[in-house]
């Protein structure tokens, strides 16, 4: 199982990460890592561009709630945009907990245009 990460800057505290693969349990610590990363540069809004997310399992999707919920908490938050019908579904499956979802990346932002790559991780 792979996943890749990419994390593209948005301003001082928002980002997109990109997610292409699969997030599961073996690839979930690359996730944890990222996010552990964001927080420690006080990023306060993440959008997961999730377009190439081919599946994500329960745990994957609870990762990302976490970080949301954390997120909340100083003020910003995280949102799931473009997510493949398998990650919706998922999604779904934790109601009230469940990220909220976007139809895109540009809906999730409200702007046009990233404006530069950071890193990218593979697992």
């Amino acid at each position: 199982m792979q996943l890749a990460v990419d994390i593209t800057d948005i301003g001082q505290d928002t980002v997109i990460m990109s997610l292409v693969g699969e997030l599961d349990m073996f690839t979930q610590p690359v996730v944890e890592a990222t996010l552990i990363g964001l927080h420690a540069r006080n990023v306060t809004r993440v959008v997961v561009a999730a377009a190439g997310l081919t599946f994500s399992d329960l745990g994957g999707l609870l990762t990302l709630c976490r970080a949301d919920e954390e997120l909340r908490g100083r003020g910003g938050g995280l949102t799931l945009a473009a997510p493949a019908r398998q990650v919706l579904r998922v999604n779904g499956l934790l109601a009230d907990e469940g990220l909220r979802v976007c139809r895109s990346v540009s809906e999730a932002l409200g702007v046009r245009h990233a404006r530069r790559s950071h890193r990218t991780h593979r697992a």
